[in-house]
């Protein structure tokens, strides 16, 4: 399982609709015609089945006792319709 990025960039996001669909249940693929594309360029050995999370990063930053403070957090999201949903309220209150 790989982990997809930064779907708050509406560019990767775009990148990432044009080119995966679903395979199970809040995982992904990659479309039929890139996988065949793909296929003569990975050895044998590696030829598993990949799968896709839909993921990003939410950094907040703080300062505290005059030090800046960073926290990364991880959010993995089920589907595109819940990723849209996130960035429309995070829109609402930062870049």
């Amino acid at each position: 399982m790989i982990g997809t990025g930064d779907f708050t960039h509406a560019g990767w996001l775009s990148e990432l609709q044009e080119k995966l669909e679903p395979a199970e249940p809040g995982l992904y693929q990659l479309k039929p015609e890139l996988q065949k594309a793909l296929a003569d360029r990975v050895p044998g050995s590696c030829s598993s089945p990949v799968r896709f999370v839909l993921s990003g990063e939410i950094s907040c930053i703080y300062k505290r006792e005059g030090r800046t403070r960073k926290v990364h957090n991880l959010i993995l999201m089920p589907d595109f319709e819940s990723v849209k949903e996130l960035n429309d309220r995070l829109s609402r209150i930062g870049t």
